[in-house]
């Protein structure tokens, strides 16, 4: 829809030509009313317009003045004349301006939507045009800054000084936008496209390929330089695009010509935002070479605290460990895709010390294709020590549900000992060599899983099992006791009578 701003010292005039002329069939909003041409020249600032009708004669600023300078801020603007003056020196002067129109008061409404009308199609044309240009302005720019054929550097370079620069093409700054959400290309594309700023800092933006924009810039100095720049770029994006950026800046000031070198170390830069952070300014002042990939980072180390970490169970120690480790990956700059063959290595290593198969690897970790796609698609390093920490997470509640089952099968075989050895003594030391564990660990799991003491288990069940003998009216209780490992059968009573409140003898009777 156009924007429209209307000039006229007669109330009465500007209220007629607000209300009776059907502007939305005509795909024309009202931006501004003015009744001089100074009022309308600080209104223009405020909704610059596509078309503006003006009377000729007010005070303060007429409409030939208003429109000379309007002419002048906005050089595409339609300007249609409304004057009750027919004489030639103001059509003349009209002409001059290369006016839309010029009509004549009283208003004809058929006449003014006529010419409104011829008006909103020469925008048309304009816009079209202006269209095909940025589109050709983009593909060059994109073709400048990719291409490495020099003669076709050239020739780039002179077409697009004809299609028109905001700037000296001698001076020249470059830098990269790398999108954290490279999939969200179209959308921060459009953002980029209508955001403000940009146009007023002049910043020509190039979509290279799906996530990366190249910013370009005139002067000295470019505003995609400075940290709040980004803040409200960033700000701008995660509010419409729910993503944010990166900017890598180039070393210096260049000719159009150096502009494709400038652009790829501002790339460079960029790749950065692995340890800087996804929404990260990284100028040449920030950066440091990277280490040698041969640099001294043992694996096997880390691998080992860190299997130990999960096997007990320490998610803290695993995530202290993990960022320590990780401290120094960074401290080094080691480069992205070392680190994320480093870090695939790393998380294998911990499985394959807790684990003996694969079977478990699709739930814990992924297929080996599917975790290294995640890892190589972290675009900080942050991003992969998070992802690391939350696999290990997952290793940690393995390794506990398994001991949890294995404590459980531990328990069950401890009773069956217990139930097939009543007529021995049981002791803690000999049950803890059947089960391969320590006697104080035997005593703790077996606490932790059935709520009593070993001792009072074989107990109870020694016990159990003297009810049933009790029965049997041909047993003595001196064989009683023998059969269930006690060889005292005054000890065995003093038990039986401890724990069931009666001596055997009793308790016999009472069956009786």
């Amino acid at each position: 829809m156009y924007r429209i701003l209307i000039a006229d010292d007669e109330k009465l005039v500007l209220e007629t030509l607000r209300d009776n002329v059907d502007w939305k069939s005509m795909d024309i909003e009202i931006g501004a009313l003015a009744k001089n041409g100074k009022e309308a020249l600080q209104l223009a600032e405020q909704h610059p317009p596509d078309l503006i009708l003006t009377d000729v004669k007010m005070p303060i600023m007429d409409g030939l003045d208003f429109a000379a300078e309007a002419r002048r801020l906005y050089p595409k603007v339609k300007i249609i004349f409304l004057s009750g003056y027919d004489e030639f020196v103001y059509i003349k002067k009209a002409l001059a301006l290369q006016a839309a129109d010029y009509l004549l008061k009283p208003i004809d409404f058929e006449e003014v939507h006529r010419v409104l009308q011829a008006a909103v199609r020469s925008c048309d044309i304009d816009l079209h045009a202006r269209q095909d240009t940025e589109l050709r302005k983009g593909k060059l720019w994109k073709e400048l800054l990719t291409g490495k054929d020099l003669e076709v550097h050239s020739r780039i370079v002179q077409e697009l000084q004809q299609l028109g620069l905001p700037g000296s093409p001698e001076r020249m700054r470059a830098a990269s936008l790398l999108l954290h959400q490279p999939e969200r290309h179209h959308q921060a594309a459009v953002a980029l496209e209508g955001w403000p700023i940009m146009k007023a800092y002049s910043i020509q933006t190039v979509e290279l390929k799906e996530g990366e924009f190249a910013l370009i810039a005139f002067g000295e100095r470019a505003a995609f330089e400075e940290h709040d720049f980004l803040a409200e770029l960033n700000a701008m994006l995660e509010q419409k695009v729910q993503t944010m950026a990166a900017i890598g800046t180039g070393l210096k000031t260049c000719r159009m010509a150096d502009l494709p070198s400038q652009y790829g170390l501002s790339r460079q830069f960029a790749e950065h935002r692995f340890y800087a952070g996804a929404d990260a300014l990284i100028t040449p002042r920030d950066i440091h070479l990277p280490a040698s990939a041969d640099a001294s980072v043992s694996l096997e180390g880390i691998t080992t605290r860190l299997s130990e970490a999960v096997r007990q169970g320490n998610a803290a120690l695993s995530s202290e460990l993990l960022s320590d480790h990780f401290n120094v990956l960074k401290e080094l700059v080691m480069e992205k895709h070392w680190v994320c063959s480093h870090a695939y290595q790393l998380i294998l290593g911990v499985y394959g010390d807790l684990f003996s198969s694969d079977a478990e690897m699709p739930v814990l970790l992924g297929s080996r294709t599917t975790l290294w796609g995640l890892i190589s698609a972290c675009t900080t390093a942050d991003e992969l020590r998070q992802l690391l920490e939350e696999r290990l997470d997952r290793m940690i509640r393995r390794c506990s549900s398994q001991e949890q089952d294995r404590y459980a099968q531990v328990v069950e075989q401890v009773k069956r000992i217990v139930e097939s050895s009543l007529h021995a003594p049981l002791t803690l030391h000999d049950l803890s060599q059947q089960v391969y564990l320590s006697p104080n660990y035997l005593r703790s799991i077996f606490k932790e899983r059935t709520g009593m003491t070993l001792h009072d288990y074989i107990t109870d069940t020694k016990l159990r099992k003297a009810t049933e003998l009790l029965k049997d009216k041909s047993l003595k209780i001196h064989e009683i006791s023998n059969r269930i490992g006690y060889e005292n059968v005054s000890y065995f009573c003093s038990i039986f009578q401890k724990y069931k409140g009666t001596t055997p003898n009793e308790y016999r009777k009472k069956l009786l």
